[in-house]
């Protein structure tokens, strides 16, 4: 099958705490069918960091952090996300650990990143120096839709959740866009979900920065049709 021909389209946005991009390959002769996807995208990205932030008094993830020792009533979303951060601990032996707030706060994370002097805090740090470990007394109630914490631990997801929210956004609102659109990539703060068909005429392609000061030059280039990338 020969590729069509297409165009690029791309809008962002700040959510999140990043700068959130989404990138729409759609066919030469439209540019207009992707305009719902986008609203819908960028209405739920924005009621996702509402409810997902913890630099947000009124969000969700605070009120369950409040409440501890007490079943939760945790909304759909927020349970597939604490769901899937203790599903990941549980892979990684712990290495994955939503459970360290206490000590991401200790160490001056305790206000949006976009307000920390960043070479103030940060230093190297062996993962023992990290108070963590409780993620497997974390309780959850599939059926009731309701999670636990125990008494002293705080959840942060920002491990997690742009991961999570880019692979929903994609999926949701993109998965059954029309045939005009033939590939999707949304890079939501380096989190990203890629989405491309036979109709894509070559793959996505992403270049990976070298984060050493002063560094000019990428250090590799990846491209894929269809999948997930992050840096960390």
């Amino acid at each position: 099958m020969t590729a069509q021909p297409c165009t690029l389209i791309s809008e962002s946005h700040q959510v999140m705490a990043a700068t959130a991009t989404i990138h729409v390959a759609v066919a030469a002769t439209t540019s207009s069918a992707a305009h719902d996807a986008f609203t819908a995208s960028w209405r739920w990205l924005a009621a996702a960091e509402a409810r997902f932030s913890r630099f947000i008094p009124a969000s969700e993830i605070n009120a369950l952090n409040a409440t501890p020792e007490r079943w939760f009533a945790a909304s759909a979303d927020l349970f597939a996300v604490v769901t899937a951060s203790l599903e990941a601990a549980r892979a990684s032996g712990g290495l994955f650990d939503p459970t360290i707030l206490p000590a991401l706060e200790a160490e001056g994370f305790d206000r949006d990143f976009r307000e920390i002097d960043r070479a103030a805090v940060l230093e190297w740090r062996t993962a023992q120096e990290f108070a963590g470990g409780a993620w497997d007394r974390v309780e959850l109630d599939a059926e009731g839709q309701r999670i636990r914490l125990p008494h002293g631990v705080r959840l942060d997801l920002g491990g997690i959740v742009k991961g999570w929210a880019a692979d929903h956004v994609v999926d949701a609102f993109w998965q059954h866009a029309p045939d005009e659109i033939h590939g999707i990539m949304l890079n939501l703060g380096g989190d990203m979900a890629l989405r491309g068909g036979a109709d894509l005429p070559e793959p996505w392609a992403i270049a990976i920065a070298d984060p050493r000061p002063g560094a000019v030059r990428d250090v590799a280039l990846i491209t894929l049709r269809i999948g997930g990338v992050a840096t960390s």
